[in-house]
């Protein structure tokens, strides 16, 4: 098995999105020896001005079996941005398969919904996300430490169940294992 490498907005992401797709990858879909690699953009503002560099670098990897790409919405349309993103993957015509995914408002939607403390956690803007999760924790919420604790801890149907954009990131890895296991190229949205 090889590298899926994740582009992710932040330190708190990059220790969590390896984790959730090493709990979808290796659980739901039984592809025991993917490795997960992240890569940081460090910062939501580099998405418009860098996003090709940290590409670059992706396909650079060794061992490089597909290239997994996690922003938040953050209150933009997330189709819009999916599509932004894709074309912008598309130009480059990588020798990876590609996923994009757009949580919708934040990574937070998914952990809410994941602990069963919001029945519609897309419809909560971001900061608020981050407030309620350090509310029902009795202390501040912090993306480094507890994003990735609180991904280990979701259960994964409930965020399933009431988010549309973790339903795509199911999907997106469903489409990223198919690709590989065709041998295809795909960049999907």
């Amino acid at each position: 098995m090889g590298v899926w490498v994740c582009i992710v907005e932040g330190e708190g992401d990059a220790k969590a999105v390896p984790l959730l797709l090493r709990r979808i990858v290796h659980g739901k879909f039984q592809k025991v020896g993917t490795q997960f690699a992240p890569i940081k953009l460090k910062g939501r503002g580099n998405i418009q001005t860098k996003f090709m560099n940290f590409l670059e670098l992706a396909l650079k990897k060794s061992n490089l079996e597909a290239i997994f790409i996690v922003v938040d919405s953050e209150g933009n349309c997330p189709k819009n941005l999916a599509q932004q993103l894709s074309q912008w993957v598309r130009q480059r015509n990588p020798h990876v398969p590609v996923a994009i995914v757009v949580a919708h408002q934040c990574y937070e939607a998914w952990l809410l919904a994941g602990h069963c403390l919001s029945s519609q956690p897309e419809t909560i803007a971001p900061g608020t996300a981050k407030k309620l999760i350090g509310r029902k924790m009795g202390k501040p919420y912090k993306e480094t430490i507890d994003q990735p604790r609180l991904t280990a801890q979701m259960v994964i149907w409930k965020a399933f169940r009431r988010c549309r954009s973790f339903r795509r990131f199911v999907h997106a890895v469903k489409q990223l294992i198919a690709a590989i296991d065709n041998q295809q190229i795909v960049v999907t949205p």
